[in-house]
């Protein structure tokens, strides 16, 4: 019962008394002793419910002041429940602030690695611009603390646990010790010409008293460079039937010259002139807007798409030699070296039908055996498919670098086929880089080199395919274990902070390992790609020199003249001479079905 209630039945038992009261008065005329014992009974009742309310009323009080108590505990808890949420709350704010400060401390070290990683870019950037181009080891200066000294080391020079040669000691007579280019005697050489004209002296001018003690020779050497216009004068004739004749009779008969002969069809130009326009451009990278400048030097007048159009004619004619090429370059069983290099081409926009110069690549490959180098433009494209296709059913190995194309060779169909070798030139260069930023990347340059060295000596040594398999196994197997093992500890480790680049470089050894160790097992096979990329270096400075190619027609043109100057120049042949001799057996019609595979640059230098 609550205070109200208390108070509110309080109130009632007043009323009843009053009402009792009033109720005597009014029967005050009745009965008395009726009226007095139930006045007595309704007082009694009335003294048991006010005892009753006197019980509850202490019953009330005592629950009061345990609602008191309650209320104290309550106010109690409640002000330890303000302080524990006090307490919540700043450590909430603190961990709100840490967090805050543990993403900006995020940021700040992916901005820094970020950083570092676009310094190390830049860093290597600078050094490839301004260093050396060279990757050769550098020659330690007499200066210079040999200890102090990296080492960056290729092959060139000997590692330097080997025996140092002893430098020649300068005397006298010998200057061998002094730097720089030693006086050559010029009187004592000789060399080499087209032409040799001999003067000879008349003895018989001498006086009498002259005698002869010495014929000293004394050598002139002229170039001579000159356009000749060769013009026949023919009888045109008509025949007793009334058919017109072209008739040509050299007047003079020493004269065997006959027009026709030494020209193309569609085209007035001799095929020595023609070779000499291929071989300016193509092997000696000469612009055509030059071309035009040198001749008219000499006095003839020709225009730029003049000169575009022999050039087009003449090796529109060599192509018919580029599938007896490639079926030498793709013979059976041979290893094969392969890279690719970009070109700007002038293509169409299907979409706005705009012509624009875009990167497009061409694909070099080289057979050493067979001496042929070939040049593949499949429309500009770097795909899989484009070398996957024109590879077809060929059977050997071929040489690489890392490029995700190649790896069809390791996981697709051609790798029955082909035995896929990737360039430890790549791997190397890549440490190389990455010592620019971190020198813990030195030591992997220093093993390398200790690869290239016994290379060198293999070499030296001129050893056969199988005397360079057992020298690789005895010598290089040694090296490339803690090569291997060194690779893994900085793989395995991610603890340690190494730069960008030389992750980078690790993580490239690692994945083409099976690849670039594949050479040791084979004597005749090389440990880099050089020879590839070495095919690729006309491209390089040709496409310095001009601007690139007006078509797809034009970069397949250029790719078939650069196949043909390449081959020659691995025959060493002359690439002139070659061009002027085939472009007079090649025969003109579109639909050729002869047989060129005679006329091969490797065939006709065995001749």
């Amino acid at each position: 019962m609550t205070e109200m209630d208390y108070q509110v039945v309080l109130a009632l038992l007043q009323q009843s008394q009053e009402d009792v009261l009033r109720l005597r008065q009014q029967l005050s005329a009745h009965d008395p002793s009726v009226l007095q014992e139930s006045m007595d009974r309704m007082q009694a009742s009335m003294d048991d419910m006010l005892k009753t309310l006197h019980t509850t009323q202490a019953s009330l009080k005592e629950t009061q002041r345990a609602l008191n108590d309650s209320t104290d505990q309550n106010r109690n808890l409640s002000s330890e429940m303000v302080k524990y949420m006090e307490f919540y709350m700043d450590e909430r704010k603190q961990r709100e602030s840490l967090e805050s400060e543990n993403r900006q401390m995020k940021k700040l070290l992916k901005l820094y690695q970020s950083n570092g990683a676009a310094a190390e870019e830049v860093k290597i950037i600078k050094g490839k611009h301004f260093g050396r181009s060279s990757e050769k080891s550098k020659v330690p200066s007499a200066d210079v603390d040999r200890e102090d000294e990296e080492q960056d080391f290729d092959g060139t020079n000997p590692p330097k646990n080997t025996d140092s040669v002893a430098e020649p000691v300068a005397t006298k007579n010998n200057t061998a010790s002094k730097p720089g280019k030693q006086r050559i005697d010029h009187s004592k050489n000789t060399y080499g010409a087209d032409e040799v004209v001999e003067h000879f002296s008349d003895v018989n001018v001498l006086p009498a008293d002259y005698r002869i003690i010495e014929y000293p020779l004394v050598r002139e050497f002229e170039h001579i460079e000159k356009v000749v216009e060769h013009r026949y004068h023919i009888l045109r004739c008509v025949d007793g039937a009334g058919k017109i004749v072209d008739i040509y009779v050299p007047s003079d008969k020493q004269d065997l010259r006959m027009p026709g002969v030494e020209t193309i069809k569609g085209c007035p130009a001799t095929t020595g002139l023609l070779a000499k326009l291929i071989t300016d451009k193509y092997q000696f990278h000469l612009p055509v807007e030059r071309q035009v400048a040198r001749l008219k030097m000499m006095g003839m007048e020709i225009s730029k798409c003049t000169l575009n159009f022999w050039l087009q004619k003449a090796v529109g004619k060599l192509t018919k030699l580029m599938p007896f090429l490639k079926a030498s370059l793709l013979a059976q069983g041979s290893h094969l070296f392969c890279d690719e290099t970009s070109e700007t081409v002038c293509v169409e926009d299907s979409e706005t039908k705009e012509f624009h110069y875009r990167k497009k690549y061409i694909w070099g490959l080289v057979n050493p055996v067979q001496k042929c180098v070939y040049y593949l433009y499949e429309a500009g494209s770097r795909s899989r498919k484009a070398i996957a296709d024109f590879l077809g059913n060929f059977t050997g190995s071929m040489m690489t670098d890392g490029y995700n194309a190649y790896r069809m060779f390791a996981d697709g169909k051609p790798t029955e086929r082909i035995q896929w070798q990737v360039c430890f030139a790549h791997v190397r260069r890549k440490f190389v880089e990455a010592a620019l930023v971190d020198e813990r990347s030195q030591c992997f340059v220093n093993l390398i080199g200790n690869l290239y060295w016994i290379e060198s000596m293999i070499k030296l040594k001129q050893l056969s395919a199988e005397e360079a398999r057992k020298e690789r196994k005895e010598k290089a197997t040694s090296i490339l274990i803690e090569l291997k093992t060194r690779l893994q500890q900085i793989a395995d480790d991610p603890l340690t902070v190494y730069s960008v680049s030389l992750r980078k470089a690790v993580i490239y050894a690692l994945t083409f390992w099976k690849q670039t160790t594949l050479y040791i097992e084979h004597g005749d096979w090389n440990i880099d790609n050089n020879t590839g990329e070495r095919s690729m270096r006309s491209l390089a400075v040709g496409r310095k020199n001009f601007v690139g190619f007006g078509s797809h027609q034009g970069a397949s043109l250029g790719a078939c003249a650069y196949t043909v100057v390449e081959t020659c120049k691995l025959n060493t042949i002359s690439a002139y001479e070659y061009i002027k001799k085939v472009l007079t057996l090649i025969g003109d019609e579109k639909e050729d079905t002869n047989d060129y595979s005679a006329l091969l640059p490797s065939v006709l230098a065995v001749k």
